[in-house]
Formats: C-alpha cells, structure tokens, sequence
C-alpha cells in the first residue's frame, strides 16, 4: 500500500498455482519473466486484529482486564 511500508493490500489469493497459471496470472511489475513473489505461512488478519494489538502493546498494564 502506497506510504505503508511493508503493508500490502490482498486483492487475490491462489493457493498452489500451477506454473502455466503462475505464468499467466502473477505477473509482477519489475521482475523478470519467470520470477514470482510468494509468502509461505501466509496470515491475512482484519483491521479489528491490528487495532486490537496495537491497544494492547499502547497498555500501561499488560495484566490489566479492560482494552
């Protein structure tokens, strides 16, 4: 995502692609024919996760019951 470094925003996800489908469908601006971006272990969470780990690490008190 523009300005958010090491953030980036999922449109589509294919799980085991094929390489004829890797060819024709993960084309990546700036790498050579061939070469593809890809994550192992992979973990999509929802804005709610992020805000709800960021009160947590901004808490003065990490035992404390209220977020």
């Amino acid at each position: 995502m523009a300005g958010r470094n090491g953030l980036y925003q999922i449109e589509n996800i294919i799980e085991k692609p094929t390489p004829t489908e890797a060819e024709q469908r993960l084309i990546v601006p700036g790498l050579r024919a061939g070469h593809y971006l890809c994550f192992f272990g992979m973990h999509i969470l929802t804005p709610l996760v992020m805000t709800t780990l960021a009160a947590l690490i901004r808490r003065p008190d990490p035992k404390a019951e209220s977020i």
